[in-house]
């Protein structure tokens, strides 16, 4: 259960830095959002911290 929460904090690191970098690309759509998801992922993989 340790490692759910630990990547959930995570996620919600990472989250609010990524969206800001899309912000401008205007409307959301499926693909912004699955790269979003996948940048965040990334991210999260990255430091190892979940």
């Amino acid at each position: 259960m340790d490692v759910l929460f630990s990547a959930n904090a995570a996620v919600q690191e990472f989250v609010p830095a990524v969206v800001q970098r899309h912000r401008a690309a205007g409307l959301l759509t499926w693909a912004l959002l699955h790269k979003i998801e996948a940048e965040v992922l990334a991210q999260v993989a990255a430091t190892g911290e979940a």
